[in-house]
């Protein structure tokens, strides 16, 4: 959970679905008065778990987690970058063909972004550009 600078509240996380559906990143807005601004949920036909919510130097926002349905492996470490209002910029996978997850990701001072999460049996970092 990250603050804006309206005094609102940001969160990210995962949802699932009542009918049984896949898990999906899922990033919400609340206003200062606690209305809900805007919801919005990213992911495919298997898993993407959202964990961890940061703020970006643009004003946005990067969130780490794991996929299931994109990448290479049974998990692999998923990092998405997503605006102001929530939309997605991009999404990236990391790893091999085991277990690779995000428990953490921020920005960078040069504009490209760390994460770091589990990896079979050691720990996956990661650093990015800002492209």
């Amino acid at each position: 959970m990250v603050t804006t600078p309206d005094s609102g509240i940001v969160v990210g996380g995962e949802t699932g679905s009542t009918s049984g559906a896949a898990v999906d990143f899922f990033i919400l807005k609340y206003t200062s008065a606690g209305a809900l601004s805007w919801a919005k949920r990213y992911g495919g036909a298997v898993s993407d778990e959202g964990r961890v919510l940061t703020k970006t130097g643009d004003g946005g926002f990067v969130m780490a987690g794991w996929t299931t349905t994109y990448g290479a492996g049974q998990y692999d470490l998923l990092v998405m970058k997503f605006t102001s209002t929530g939309t997605i910029e991009w999404g990236r996978t990391f790893g091999g063909t085991n277990y690779d997850g995000g428990w953490s990701a921020i920005q960078c001072s040069d504009g490209g972004y760390a994460a770091v999460g589990p990896h079979t049996a050691m720990v996956l970092a990661i650093m990015t550009s800002a492209s």
